[in-house]
């Protein structure tokens, strides 16, 4: 075998390296003739159908911009059956200055207080059917045994405004519990 020193390699190392080099150039021509290989497709998706009901969705901000205006109405009515927004603001679990700002239409109440709002409206015209209306504010915040013993108030925030105004039409009819 010659030593001959081609460059850096040995003579021996060149041949060797000759057949290696022809060795990787047919493991790329393998490698990429497989990669040509054709790939599946997935089948284009069917079109939905469009129902030919017009459904209107209201973006968030532009439905609490027209539900604000019944609000400050409830928020007024409700500072005025219960004898100011200080009342308001603990019957429904808020700041004492929120009820007056959303009577005045400067803020509007969040989804819950909302909701709260106008069960308690519900509440009051009811319960001003029933009674004198400076009565409803100390109702509101007793014990009342047709709601086991809870105050009609509590009762609101957890349950809603039925089983308030279902007490106050049994008090009406003269049911006792």
């Amino acid at each position: 075998m010659a030593t001959r020193s081609r460059g850096s390699r040995t003579a021996k190392s060149a041949t060797t390296g000759g057949r290696a080099l022809r060795d990787r150039s047919e493991a790329k021509t393998k490698k990429s003739s497989s990669a040509r290989a054709p790939v599946a497709r997935a089948a284009p998706k069917a079109k939905a159908k469009r129902s030919t009901k017009s459904t209107r969705v209201v973006p968030i901000a532009r439905a609490s911009k027209t539900t604000a205006p019944r609000s400050a109405i409830r928020a007024q009515l409700a500072v005025e059956a219960l004898g100011g927004p200080r009342r308001v603001g603990e019957l429904l679990g808020v700041a004492p200055s929120q009820p007056s700002r959303w009577a005045r239409g400067e803020a509007v109440p969040g989804p819950e207080s909302a909701r709260l709002l106008a069960d308690l409206d519900h509440v009051i015209a009811v319960a001003e059917q029933v009674w004198d209306p400076s009565l409803v504010a100390g109702w509101l915040r007793a014990n009342n045994p047709h709601l086991g013993d809870a105050r009609p108030i509590d009762v609101a925030r957890a349950c809603g405004s039925a089983p308030v105004i279902d007490a106050l039409r049994a008090e009406a009819a003269g049911a006792f519990a």
